[in-house]
């Protein structure tokens, strides 16, 4: 496993934040830095988790890696963002210049 830890700044505020998903669990996200900024990575990443719909899961399979949706212990689809395939391959390159932020640095 490897442990990702990107350093984030948001190109319209400045405000930094940094992610890490050092245990790679889904929910447990660490986000550290400015209060408002790290609070709506938190809600990214440790809530908004699950996908409601059919067509959801099949939209989200055509743009994420396959092993970035999972099926939770109850039998709802969620995106695995705590996954280094979602960081490396869906939130660093695409995410992030759509919404504004910068990858100051990954570790």
């Amino acid at each position: 496993m490897i442990i990702i830890i990107v350093r984030l700044k948001h190109l319209k505020t400045g405000e930094e934040a940094v992610i890490s998903n050092a245990n790679q669990v889904q929910g447990q996200v660490e986000i550290m830095g400015a209060e408002k900024f790290s609070s709506i990575l938190h809600q990214h990443f440790n809530v908004f988790l699950q996908i409601g719909h059919r067509e959801q899961v099949q939209h989200l399979r055509k743009i994420l890696p396959q092993e970035c949706i999972i099926k939770n212990p109850s039998g709802i689809y969620e995106v695995y963002k705590a996954s280094d395939s979602y960081l490396n391959k869906y939130f660093i390159p695409k995410f992030c210049p759509l919404h504004g932020y910068e990858v100051v640095s990954i570790k």
